[in-house]
C-alpha cells in the first residue's frame, strides 16, 4: 500500500469467527453446503460498506478473500465495481450454493481483472487460481515464479504488472 500512496483502500473485516468470509462447511473438507445464503453475513458486511462508502472503483480480496471477490460479484448489482483483483484466490468448491450463484453470473461483471498466483504457494494451488480465473471475460492472470502465499511484494518482478493494472483502473 505505501508504494500506492494514490490509491484508498477500505478495509472490511469478515464477519465469521476466525475471519472467515464463508464459514467452514459442516463436517470439514469431506462435505458441501448447497446453502445458497452460507455468507449472508458477508454479503451485509459488504453491502453496508458499499451503501455507505461507496462508489468504489475496485474489490479486492486474498486468499478466501480472494475466493468471496467471486462471490460478492455475484451478488451485487450489475456496474458495482469497475475492476476486480483476486490474489491467490479460488472457487469456493465445497459451497455448492454460493459455486451455481457465481456461474449464474459468470463471466462476473467488471470491465477489467486480475488475478495473481505465486508459482511457490503452498497453501492454494495455481490450478485453484487459475479456476478462478475462468470466472471473468478476460483476466490479467499473472503468476509470480518468486511468490508464494502472499501478495506480490514490490521487490517482485510482478509487481510493476499489479501497479500498472491498478493505475489504469478508471476512477470517479
Amino acid at each position: 500500500m505505501a508504494a500506492l500512496p494514490q490509491v484508498e483502500f477500505v478495509f472490511a473485516s469478515a464477519p465469521y469467527q476466525g475471519g472467515l468470509w464463508m464459514r467452514d462447511v459442516p463436517g470439514g473438507k469431506s462435505s458441501v453446503t448447497t446453502d445458497p445464503d452460507w455468507d449472508a453475513e458477508s454479503r451485509q458486511v459488504l453491502d453496508v460498506i458499499v451503501e455507505a462508502q461507496g462508489p468504489f472503483d475496485a474489490i479486492l480480496g486474498y486468499s478466501q478473500g480472494g475466493a468471496y471477490v467471486l462471490a460478492y460479484l455475484a451478488w451485487a448489482p450489475v456496474g458495482t465495481f469497475k475492476a476486480a483483483l483476486v490474489f491467490c484466490g479460488y472457487v469456493p468448491s465445497l459451497h455448492l450454493g454460493i459455486v451455481d450463484r457465481i456461474d449464474s453470473r459468470v463471466p462476473l461483471d467488471v470491465t477489467s481483472s486480475l488475478v495473481f498466483m505465486g508459482a511457490n504457494d503452498d497453501v492454494i494451488s495455481n490450478g485453484m487460481t487459475q479456476e478462478a480465473a475462468t470466472k471473468f471475460a478476460s483476466p490479467l492472470v499473472i503468476t509470480s515464479a518468486s511468490a508464494g502465499h502472499h501478495v506480490p511484494f514490490s521487490s517482485d518482478p510482478t509487481f510493476n504488472e499489479v501497479d500498472t493494472f491498478i493505475n489504469a483502473i478508471p476512477t470517479g
